[in-house]
């Protein structure tokens, strides 16, 4: 298997601590209005990482729904002998509170809850998470992802419900790896390669082994695929399956992701601005829309919105505008 990029190894420990602190949150905003001070200091930790808006909801939709397990007494939860009901409600959420922290941290593990469907992950905004799957298989999800694990003695399936994750199969040929999504199947035993939801469809590439792309429902009826290291298949309903080949170079730049980067080579300025705009609230916005044919190459930071709208700037001779979450890009003010 391939040695992947060392991520953060204290992710977890950094997830559980975030959700911890949305969990105090909640508890907080739920006693009433803040004060100036603590609104600002909210305000100031939700802005410092696109995780803690994300951990915030979570936590107030477990605390809000307390009231709801309060109301099931004495059927569903026992009543608090000799109090009233308000009083009872508020001696309920006391003693739920811990498990809403630890609820928090289970998220923070990369497991959001078990289904009969299989084990459920995600990524937040912006964040990438690595997850070793129960055969030492890896799988890496980029921002905003989602993948339902399924694994029996026969067979390991993956569901990317949305987004793009790249996967690290260990070799089992006795039960065959089946990455799911929309209406394509991709089927390893022992490889790397991607999947990408994208709104026209899906793209599937392999950097390392070999596998079977196959269109469920597909109209063509075209027979399953054969898709080697260096190649991609771009899918997208009512056409015929794209397969381009890439160099090693390209292939790595789509993934440098892993590595919390984007790159571009020739990209157009509208594509490279959707695609850094996918890891970050703050999002960069192209006033003037003529300029979004022009190329872009470069590197950035998935998380440099201030650096990528400079240096866009910097190729078409304009400026940079921060308003709130948006940065405008656009054309200098004429001299007087």
């Amino acid at each position: 298997m391939t040695a992947w990029p060392n991520l953060n190894r204290n992710a977890k420990a950094v997830m559980a601590a975030i959700d911890e602190q949305a969990a105090a949150w909640a508890v907080r905003l739920d006693r009433g209005p803040l004060s100036p001070a603590e609104q600002r200091e909210l305000d100031a930790w939700t802005a410092a990482d696109p995780r803690h808006q994300g951990a915030l909801i979570r936590a107030r939709a477990q605390w809000a729904g307390l009231d709801r397990i309060a109301a099931l007494s004495p059927s569903g939860m026992p009543a608090f002998e000799g109090t009233k009901p308000e009083a009872n409600r508020t001696a309920t959420r006391r003693a739920f509170a811990a498990s809403i922290v630890f609820l928090a941290a289970l998220g923070a593990a990369g497991f959001w809850f078990t289904s009969e469907r299989g084990d459920v992950y995600a990524s937040e905004l912006g964040e990438v998470r690595r997850v070793t799957l129960d055969d030492g298989s890896q799988m890496l999800l980029n921002t905003q992802s989602k993948a339902i694990v399924e694994f029996t003695d026969g067979m390991r399936r993956v569901r990317l419900e949305y987004g793009e994750a790249v996967f690290d199969v260990a070799h089992d040929k006795a039960r065959p790896f089946v990455v799911t999504t929309d209406d394509v199947t991709v089927t390893a035993v022992g490889t790397e390669f991607a999947v990408r939801v994208k709104n026209a469809g899906v793209a599937v590439t392999v950097t390392e082994g070999v596998v079977e792309v196959k269109r469920e429902h597909n109209a063509l009826r075209e027979p399953a695929q054969r898709l080697e290291a260096n190649r991609r298949a771009d899918i997208v309903a009512a056409e015929p399956t794209m397969i381009a080949a890439l160099d090693p170079a390209t292939a790595k730049r789509g993934l440098a992701w892993r590595d919390g980067m984007v790159s571009f080579d020739g990209d157009t300025a509208a594509a490279a601005i959707a695609e850094i705009n996918r890891y970050n609230r703050r999002k960069v916005v192209l006033d003037d829309a003529a300029l979004g044919s022009k190329p872009i190459v470069g590197y950035f930071r998935t998380s440099d919105v201030d650096g990528f709208a400079r240096a866009l700037a910097a190729a078409f001779d304009g400026q940079v505008r921060k308003d709130d979450d948006v940065v405008r890009i656009m054309a200098k003010a004429p001299k007087n």
